[in-house]
């Protein structure tokens, strides 16, 4: 049992148990369900008040005090949102600060700290960038990798990658990385064991990638460069859209960064 539970108050437990539950019945992923009971088991520690007698001002208050990145504050006002409307609290949502979308600038990483990273890093570390590099996964979809998510079709091998949301895309994969992901798998077939249902955590994926690479460079920014270089080569967004496991082609080009080179000749051609 996750020793956090323990100390969660003894209001909140029965609750935050029951919409545990529904959040899992309704089919969403454990990264999801596992990032949203954290939200609110959180706020419940910091309250100090049972859910039922929460008013507007204490969620204010808690938001106000947390230095946030925007995207963190979004995903714990997604997170509280579906906690009231579980606890029938229509009031609280409303009450709730609409919190705008960042739109980060296109960071891919170089290559001289990609090729750095590959060059000192474990075998296994080594597998999670190439995953992120010339995948584009995400740290999550890279943590639960299993063999049984390998194929082979026609058109060669493949990887079931398990997206956010529990969103499902296959992604074409050469026969060398194929190979690399059976041998570094266990008996059960995780790619990347641990203890999260087998596997390990997204968070500590993303902790050993950035480990590895040079200077602030994350898994984040090595899944722009996969974006940016596979846009650069075949000009179909909506191709590396699909590949990344975007909803939006909108959200696809906050990914992608434009070269010098190719601004400067489009420019030409309206001269």
């Amino acid at each position: 049992m996750d020793k956090r539970c323990k100390t969660i108050p003894a209001a909140w437990q029965s609750l935050l148990s029951s919409w545990v539950n529904s959040l899992k019945a309704s089919g969403a992923s454990n990264q999801t369900v596992r990032l949203r009971r954290a939200h609110i088991a959180r706020f419940a520690r910091a309250v100090i008040k049972p859910p039922l007698e929460i008013e507007a001002n204490d969620v204010n208050s808690y938001l106000a005090c947390r230095d946030w990145s925007r995207e963190t504050r979004r995903a714990f006002v997604a997170s509280f949102k579906n906690f009231c409307r579980f606890i029938e609290r229509p009031e609280l949502i409303e009450s709730l600060p609409k919190v705008p979308a960042a739109l980060p600038a296109p960071r891919p990483a170089p290559t001289d700290a990609y090729e750095l990273a590959l060059e000192s890093a474990s075998r296994r570390v080594r597998l999670m960038l190439r995953l992120a590099a010339e995948l584009g996964l995400r740290r999550n979809e890279i943590a639960q990798i299993n063999t049984s998510d390998l194929g082979e079709d026609l058109l060669g091998f493949s990887l079931m990658v398990h997206g956010k949301g529990g969103k499902i895309r296959f992604m074409p994969i050469s026969a060398d990385l194929m190979g690399e992901l059976n041998r570094q798998a266990n008996a059960s077939g995780w790619v990347f064991p641990g203890n999260i249902d087998g596997h390990i955590s997204a968070n500590w994926a993303g902790k050993l990638i950035a480990s590895a690479l040079p200077g602030r460079w994350t898994a984040h920014t090595l899944r722009h460069r996969f974006a940016t270089r596979a846009y650069s080569a075949s000009d179909d967004l909506l191709a590396v859209s699909r590949l990344l496991g975007h909803a939006s082609v909108a959200t696809t080009q906050r990914y992608v960064a434009t070269d010098a080179a190719r601004l400067r000749k489009v420019a030409s051609l309206a001269a």
